[in-house]
């Protein structure tokens, strides 16, 4: 009777060792969620809010081969001229600035830096170029940022759309970088996810540096 009590109390022991084992997970005990592949991405201004975040589906950053030919639209210049966008780069780089509005604070701030590091901008063979929907922007982008590079607008929205940029709902560019260089091809393209999600004047400087460089490296 003993060694049967015995053996009883072995297979309850095992029993419960087994079911230990094989329990459900809790929240604070179980493994990390598994990579869904996106990942977080870099910030390339540090975790400013008016600086930039990342846009997976918008061809993000710079790629070695270029990201196309950039597509050439009718804008308007501040005179109320219509002008070929194309011109912008038809000698230099350009570095093409989409820009909400002079209402919309993170973009006066992003144009006011901008504005700032133009000397910069200019040495290492850039050219900006900033592109609002509304034609009355421009003097008021400039008088809010002092901005002494070109600014145009884009009521039909023609450029806008072209290079993808549109914020359909309120029919205005989302905050978008974009530079062209001199054969027409898209080295690096950024569009924002929001109003707050633009683009540092150091990222600009840093591509701009890498074109020149690698131009002055050609044969």
């Amino acid at each position: 009777m003993l060694a049967r009590a015995h053996i009883h109390i072995l297979a309850a022991a095992l029993v419960m060792a087994l079911a230990g084992c094989g329990g459900g997970r809790t929240a604070a005990g179980g493994p990390s969620p598994p990579d869904d592949g996106k990942g977080t991405g870099g910030d390339p201004t540090g975790g400013d809010p008016a600086g930039g975040g990342t846009d997976p589906g918008a061809g993000t950053g710079a790629a070695p081969g270029g990201l196309g030919k950039a597509a050439d639209a009718t804008v308007l210049a501040e005179n109320g001229d219509h002008i070929q966008l194309a011109s912008a780069w038809l000698n230099t780089t350009a570095v093409l600035v989409f820009s909400r509005g002079h209402w919309c604070p993170f973009c006066v701030r992003q144009l006011t830096e901008f504005g700032k590091q133009n000397a910069r901008v200019e040495a290492l063979g850039g050219k900006l170029v900033a592109i609002t929907a509304d034609p009355e922007d421009p003097p008021k982008l400039r008088q809010k940022t002092g901005a002494t590079f070109t600014i145009v607008s884009d009521p039909d929205l023609a450029a806008i759309k072209a290079f993808d940029v549109l914020d359909a709902g309120n029919g205005i560019a989302r905050p978008a970088i974009v530079i062209v260089d001199k054969t027409g091809r898209i080295t690096f393209r950024y569009v924002g996810e929001n109003a707050a999600d633009t683009v540092a004047i150091a990222v600009v400087l840093s591509e701009l540096d890498k074109l020149q460089a690698a131009e002055k490296a050609a044969p």
